[in-house]
């Protein structure tokens, strides 16, 4: 069964500031109590992530992000709070690398003015 594609957030990852041309990577995130995905480090290794606590608006996507881990519990690497996606294109704050939401939050909620993502 396909899921609901309001459900669907799609992220691009970009090696320049502009997010421009074709990006290196696409995720789609699974609106879901916990979303799992595996990132490639080297040729034959890959490290876990995972993120729960996601909140779609119409400009980002909160969530809390555990790396190392596929289930949402704590890591030795801890967690990262209030993290996001933006439709605008944004720095990653680990590595080279730059983000934008593609599609998907068109079916979220307004932003509230002033708004942070929830530590």
């Amino acid at each position: 069964k396909n899921p609901d594609p309001k459900n669907i957030i799609t992220v691009g990852f970009y090696n320049n500031s502009k997010c421009t041309g074709t990006p290196k990577a696409i995720r789609q995130i699974y609106l879901q109590d916990c979303f799992f995905w595996q990132r490639k480090t080297t040729k034959n290794s890959t490290r876990d992530n995972s993120m729960n606590n996601l909140k779609c608006f119409k400009d980002r996507l909160c969530y809390t992000q555990y790396p190392n881990s596929n289930n949402c519990k704590t890591s030795h690497q801890g967690i990262f709070k209030n993290k996001a996606f933006f439709t605008t294109c944004t720095r990653e704050k680990q590595g080279n690398s730059w983000s934008r939401i593609l599609s998907g939050t068109e079916f979220c909620k307004k932003t509230p003015k002033k708004f942070k993502c929830p530590k």
